[in-house]
């Protein structure tokens, strides 16, 4: 909450923002940090985003224009992700925006109605890239996929009517382990996504059971250099069995 900190292994080096200087940084409240294909590192604040160039060492700043639609939706920045394709993306706090490197500005997707284009909660930030290149993003409103070559996203959400619908709409973490398993952490259960009939195999939370999740309000999945799953919840941590 004051400042960027460098450290080269014997000491730290602050970088706090100056208002009489434009090559510092925007704000000194930070959310995120992520380094681009060139080594420079993008810092997301809770006023603009921040570049700060590894060939310079100076900071060139992205805020919010209200008269241009492909400046910075929000200044107030969540995180910033990079691809595979060395895309950047930051979810700010009303839209999720894809950096254009060519013109030096960005491309936002808002919140619409159409569900298929359909970008939902504007404070949940989790981005990930799986294995195939696929880019997933959490949202309190449910999982969203994004399809690169329509360029929209599409969202799965909680039926209460359909078992193998995502078992929540609050999504807080997603993790690829290298069976390939997608899960999706929730706000009630585990879920373990299966791509080829887009569905969902859920894990709830059974208190009572010695055999399931005690809890399940579920923040994080890991897996272990040895292969193991482990699954963080608000009542401890526990392992999931492959075998059964």
């Amino acid at each position: 909450q004051d400042g960027l900190n460098r450290y080269d292994g014997y000491s730290f080096k602050t970088y706090r923002n100056n208002p009489i200087d434009t090559t510092t940084l925007s704000n000194n409240n930070i959310n995120s940090i992520c380094e681009d294909s060139s080594g420079n590192l993008w810092v997301g604040t809770w006023n603009g985003l921040s570049m700060l160039s590894r060939a310079t060492g100076q900071f060139k700043n992205y805020y919010h224009n209200p008269i241009n639609p492909y400046s910075l939706s929000s200044n107030r920045v969540f995180n910033v992700y990079r691809d595979s394709y060395g895309t950047i993306w930051v979810k700010t706090l009303d839209a999720l925006d894809k950096y254009d490197p060519q013109t030096d500005s960005f491309i936002r997707f808002p919140h619409y109605s159409d569900p298929f284009s359909f970008l939902s909660d504007n404070y949940n930030f989790t981005i990930y890239e799986d294995s195939k290149k696929r880019l997933w993003v959490g949202t309190k409103d449910g999982l969203m996929y994004f399809d690169r070559q329509l360029g929209l996203f599409k969202r799965y959400s909680h039926n209460p009517n359909n078992s193998k619908s995502i078992s929540d709409n609050r999504v807080k973490h997603i993790y690829e382990d290298t069976h390939n398993n997608l899960w999706i952490a929730t706000a009630n259960g585990l879920n373990r996504f299966l791509p080829d009939s887009e569905t969902f195999i859920r894990y709830l939370g059974k208190p009572n059971s010695p055999n399931s999740l005690r809890s399940g309000l579920v923040n994080v999945v890991f897996q272990d250099s040895q292969g193991e799953l482990l699954i963080g919840t608000n009542e401890g941590l526990a392992r999931f069995d492959y075998e059964k």
